[in-house]
């Protein structure tokens, strides 16, 4: 007997275009997605899929500068993997991963690598990637470095471009599958990306998991602590990485809910100053990929301030402290009760 194949929808990020918000919806709705046809495999990651970006990665290894802390996938992955999918009720008829680490894979070898895995189970592909502004994904990005005590201009290193995503994805899975995707609220199904990314893929609206944003924007006096607490570790000691710090990330996340806004943008200026290095680059892929669009991205920039607002004043910073240190605290008695 033939084993079944199935439709496959690769949800490949980028990074900063509400992949978290993607990823826990379709984690809390898996047990129902198989009466709607689908299923969100759990052998890759029971909410993202890195599991697949780390076999790929097997193929050739990213470059020193590209590394992450991904888990290597267990000696029996693939067996599991195509275990779960074999083992999947008549009503399936389509499989969802996501993961923004697929869209890092740099290497045609990599991606070949990828798609040996999911051949024998897959007989069509659809590669969802949404595009994000550039000067609006590094301030998104920014905030998310200040998350982990990073502390770096918003406007860094060279803007990126598209294009050469969109080619590697292209060669691999064949032109056609690949369906790149506006992030911009005027582009987005009903303003939203999970209604989007649920409309691009066939499902119904899917619920969000939670009513709160998952990764806010922080407001400027709590990205201001974040950064002077990783610098002043990292001052102490050389490479650290306060991830590794027990009760780090659940400050974190205390600081997320209670100081959850507007974070401190760059003027105007620097902002078109930085999108106008990338017109040339989503020029080729407005052309190559949207030609129906006059530009590849609205080119609004009355977001941001003709000034630099002042920084946080040392009473805003001390409350942010009292904050910290209370979920640092409680975090400590919750470990010792445990």
């Amino acid at each position: 007997m033939t084993a079944r194949r199935f439709h496959a929808i690769l949800h490949i990020g980028i990074g900063k275009t509400g992949t978290t918000t993607i990823q826990h919806a379709l984690k809390a709705a898996r047990p129902t997605l198989p009466e709607l046809g689908f299923c969100y495999p759990r052998t890759p990651g029971t909410q993202l899929h890195t599991a697949l970006c780390a076999y790929a990665e097997a193929a050739e290894p990213p470059p020193p500068w590209r590394r992450r802390r991904l888990p290597p996938p267990e000696p029996d992955f693939e067996q599991r993997l195509g275990e779960e999918i074999a083992a999947l009720p008549a009503s399936v008829h389509t499989l969802v991963f996501s993961s923004e680490a697929l869209a890092t894979l740099h290497s045609a070898a990599q991606l070949a690598r990828l798609r040996a895995l999911l051949d024998p189970s897959c007989a069509s592909y659809r590669v969802l990637v949404y595009l994000r502004r550039q000067d609006e994904w590094a301030v998104s990005n920014h905030t998310q470095l200040a998350r982990i005590g990073k502390d770096r201009p918003v406007f860094h290193g060279e803007p990126r471009d598209f294009a050469p995503l969109l080619d590697r994805w292209a060669a691999a899975f064949g032109r056609d599958a690949v369906a790149p995707r506006i992030f911009s609220r005027s582009d987005l199904a009903e303003g939203d990306v999970l209604a989007d990314f649920c409309a691009a893929c066939g499902l119904p609206r899917l619920p969000p998991a939670r009513d709160t944003p998952l990764n806010p924007a922080l407001r400027a006096e709590a990205q201001a602590f974040l950064r002077q607490l990783g610098a002043l570790a990292r001052a102490r000691r050389p490479g650290f990485d306060p991830l590794g710090l027990p009760g780090y990330w659940p400050m974190v996340q205390r600081l997320n809910d209670a100081f959850a806004g507007h974070g401190p943008l760059p003027t105007r200026a620097e902002a078109e100053a930085y999108y106008a290095q990338c017109r040339a680059a989503n020029e080729r892929v407005r052309a190559a990929w949207f030609p129906q669009r006059d530009t590849l991205f609205p080119e609004d920039f009355s977001r941001y301030p003709e000034q630099a607002p002042p920084p946080p004043s040392a009473e805003q910073l001390l409350e942010v402290a009292a904050r910290a240190l209370a979920a640092l605290l409680e975090h400590d008695e919750k470990s010792r009760a445990s």
